[in-house]
């Protein structure tokens, strides 16, 4: 390769034969020639000649070592090769795997409630319109009545037959029977069997006319009616019936079942308790007692601590 070098610092190089073999490796062969054909400009140091490009950059720096006759022996600095950021790639990121918690059933076993509750029927909401008191529960249920003073009497439901998975139909239907007198307080009317003994009270939520002296036609809720009961470890009574009552089974998993023994003629619907309680297949822990619900969790009654 020839030059012409000025000494205003320019220069220029010209190609050169090459003996052209075949490189298997980098090729610096050809980014030697590069570096030197692209320089037009050259400075010199103490030790070295540096060539740069029309940019001003430098492409490469010849080092040499000045010997006693003022002739020197270059030696070739490696070309300067233009910085480049280099990325190396990073793995990917590695799941982590976190090994599953280990499935441990809780053990079934039977559990005591035992306690002295306060057993709580839940709320059942009915109209009384024209001459009818009407239930829309799982079905619609029409029960006529006549009203002659403080006097109700009834005549025989009309229902739809619908398959109901719950019972709460029943225990309407059950109440309504041992009806045949109400007495108003306030806003709240007390339905009374034919002895004067109460069989359920119920408040007025939406008032309209007057049927009978007491009684409007409009929207009631029954007030929820309660009655002391007492759980032993299988057992349990409601007060004033000591000696027939329930054997029950309840589970830490929340099953519940009990069956009636016996029945007790000195307990005001006691067959009305016995509907509740055999239609109730699992109970629920609450803050000051349990709830008794069926399969579907419908509330079948409520226990609450005094």
């Amino acid at each position: 390769m020839k030059y012409i070098a000025a000494t205003d610092g320019t220069v220029k190089f010209y190609p050169g034969r090459s003996t052209r073999r075949a490189c298997l490796l980098t090729d610096n062969d050809n980014l030697y020639n590069d570096a030197l054909l692209s320089a037009v400009k050259y400075s010199e140091t103490k030790g070295q000649i540096t060539f740069f490009d029309n940019k001003g950059k430098s492409t490469i720096t010849w080092l040499y070592d000045a010997v006693a006759s003022g002739t020197s022996s270059p030696a070739v600095a490696s070309p300067a090769v233009s910085s480049q950021p280099i990325f190396t790639p990073s793995a990917p990121p590695q799941p982590t795997f976190q090994p599953r918690p280990e499935f441990r059933p809780i053990p079934e076993s039977l559990i005591s409630l035992r306690g002295d509750y306060r057993f709580v029927l839940p709320k059942i909401n009915f109209d009384v319109i024209g001459n009818s008191f009407i239930y829309k529960g799982c079905n619609t249920h029409r029960i006529p009545c006549a009203f002659q003073n403080n006097n109700i009497l009834f005549g025989q439901p009309i229902s739809t037959n619908n398959p109901c998975p719950s019972d709460a139909d029943k225990i309407f239907l059950n109440l309504i029977p041992s009806v045949s007198q109400f007495r108003r307080e306030n806003n709240d009317v007390t339905f009374l069997d034919p002895s004067s003994q109460p069989v359920f009270k119920a408040t007025t939520v939406v008032k309209k006319p007057e049927l009978a002296a007491g009684i409007y036609s409009g929207s009631y809720a029954t007030v929820q009616s309660q009655v002391n009961v007492n759980f032993d470890d299988n057992r349990f009574y409601f007060s004033g019936c000591d000696t027939n009552g329930f054997v029950y089974n309840a589970k830490n998993t929340g099953y519940f079942s009990a069956t009636v023994q016996g029945t007790c003629n000195n307990f005001q619907n006691f067959d009305i308790y016995s509907s509740v309680i055999n239609g109730a297949t699992k109970y629920r822990n609450i803050e000051n007692g349990f709830i008794l619900e069926d399969d579907n969790g419908n509330e079948k009654a409520r226990c609450t601590r005094p």
